[in-house]
């Protein structure tokens, strides 16, 4: 009589595999639908420099099991969650920058980020530290910080660094951005994982790291072009963001509603001062200014008129 042998793990399909791994090393929580502290929570200025860590129930010891599992498993890691690391050498308050949209990060333990080479995309921001003096005698951190986020993440990023003048005036025209497709793949490869640099160009002109260099080119150009050189198209994107917002509220969605116009102002408030304006101005003449004056103010108004109402709410809850 033939005796059948025990199944093992490596005889699974490997798409039963691959669902395995997913459940072990791609299981991060949601991003929170609210960026606001609980209740319970203090809003004091150190919390500020507490960061958002993503909760998880990753368990990476599958990792060290053989080397054909490592890397089956890596390789589901790394492409599913697509980890981004941002870095910076201080001066700056990146932490306060982050919190004021609890930004997610899944680990801020700066071995942990350096010693990781699976990113996909790698983003250094440098800051003049005589413009960010104003901050030392604060209790908001401008250290150094090594932070690993996940790229579903990249778009509050992104919000948050447009904002960052909010918190620093001059942010916007002395940060200086440094961004690096697929840094670690520049590296010697492991023995055991399949090169990827000839499918790539290793250089391009400004996006730097492995990349084509036609999508390269495609970014730099679209990031060449002025976006705010036709006046009804801009007249148009504010109206929609103030109508946006005023739904928002209709809708009992306050905070959103005033961060909607928060954005929308601040947006015209640095329009206002780019190199756009006069090129804007010169097509339109005042007609562009009233338009652009009046959605402004309009905007001014209902953010004063809900942060009045917090207040009001606050001095109930204490009376």
């Amino acid at each position: 009589m033939a005796s059948s042998s025990s199944p093992t793990f490596l005889g699974l399909p490997r798409e039963v595999r691959n669902k395995i791994y997913r459940a072990a090393l791609c299981t991060f929580e949601p991003r929170p639908s609210t960026i606001y502290p609980p209740p319970d929570v203090s809003v004091a200025p150190t919390f500020m420099n507490e960061l958002a860590i993503v909760e998880h129930d990753i368990d990476t010891s599958i990792l060290l099991v053989s080397k054909q599992i490592h890397q089956e498993a890596y390789d589901v890691m790394v492409k599913k969650n697509r980890f981004v690391r941002v870095t910076t050498s201080g001066g700056f308050p990146l932490r306060l920058l982050l919190n004021h949209l609890r930004v997610p990060v899944v680990t801020e333990v700066k071995e942990s980020v350096d010693n990781f080479q699976g990113y996909v995309l790698s983003v250094t921001l440098t800051f003049p530290k005589e413009v960010g003096q104003a901050f030392q005698d604060t209790p908001f951190s401008v250290e150094p910080c090594s932070l690993m986020l996940l790229s579903r993440d990249m778009d509050v990023l992104c919000d948050v660094l447009m904002d960052g003048d909010t918190h620093l005036p001059g942010f916007g025209t002395n940060v200086a951005i440094k961004i690096a497709v697929a840094p670690g793949s520049i590296l010697s490869s492991s023995s055991y994982k399949d090169p990827i640099s000839d499918f790539f160009s290793e250089k391009t002109q400004q996006i730097r790291g492995l990349v084509f260099r036609s999508i390269a080119e495609a970014v730099e150009e679209e990031l060449a072009q002025d976006t705010a050189s036709d006046p009804e198209a801009v007249l148009s994107k504010f109206q929609s963001l103030k109508d946006e917002g005023q739904s928002l509220f209709r809708s009992k969605q306050t905070e959103a509603a005033n961060l909607k116009w928060m954005d929308a102002a601040l947006e015209i408030e640095q329009l206002h001062e780019s190199s756009s304006w006069p090129v804007l101005t010169g097509k339109s003449g005042e007609t562009l200014f009233a338009r652009l004056a009046e959605l402004y103010f309009l905007m001014k108004l209902n953010i004063s008129h809900i942060n009045l109402a917090n207040m009001e709410k606050g001095y109930v809850m204490q009376m």
